[in-house]
């Protein structure tokens, strides 16, 4: 497992690899947050599967008939290459969405952060801006929120959102979940950054 889940950083989490190393050499590795962080490796990769497969499907290359079950159409070279190369975009898209995790919540500190609006992404939710202090200077950065209203972003109820940037790589941001935080440090020897 451990092999895996390092070729997952790898792919996903490529900056955060040297600390990693470090803590692992260290022996500070708390195994509950490789095991939560794997799981969704895991998931991720079974979902751009299951992607790549009704793409291929609803492009002709994967039939389905009741007499022969699924059966696979190599001939159509170009279905096959789309479907992949879509498959793999998303695979690729979600192993750095949870790298992007691992990384903040291992290698991050909290701060309060002024939520500036949002940014439609064209069709795949929006970015939330913000603005925080760090070592004296500001940092403006933002976001991406897959699901949630819009609205409520643009008209946010609070001053501030706490939120969690790494600190070698402050424009790394995320909403920061207290409760969370322990499954989620793959440090165990960190408790709640302030």
């Amino acid at each position: 497992m451990t092999a895996l889940f390092e070729l997952f950083l790898k792919i996903g989490a490529r900056d955060f690899l040297p600390f990693y190393q470090e803590l692992k050499a260290a022996g500070h590795i708390r195994p509950d947050a490789v095991s939560y962080y794997f799981l969704r490796y895991l998931l991720y990769s079974l979902l751009a599967l299951v992607v790549a497969g009704v793409i291929l499907w609803v492009m002709g290359a994967v039939v389905f008939s009741p007499a022969d079950g699924f059966s696979f159409n190599p001939d159509l070279t170009i279905p096959v290459i789309f479907g992949t190369l879509i498959a793999l975009y998303i695979w690729w898209t979600l192993i750095e969405m949870v790298g992007n995790m691992v990384h903040v919540y291992s290698h991050g500190r909290v701060a309060k952060a002024k939520v500036m609006g949002t940014k439609s992404r064209m069709g795949r939710g929006f970015y939330v801006l913000l603005r925080f202090e760090h070592q004296g200077e500001t940092i403006e950065t933002s976001f991406a929120k897959q699901i949630g209203q819009k609205s409520y972003w643009e008209a946010f109820p609070h001053d501030h959102l706490d939120v969690i940037y790494a600190e070698d790589k402050p424009e790394l941001v995320m909403p920061y979940q207290a409760d969370h935080f322990e499954r989620r440090c793959l440090d165990k020897t960190r408790s709640i950054p302030l």
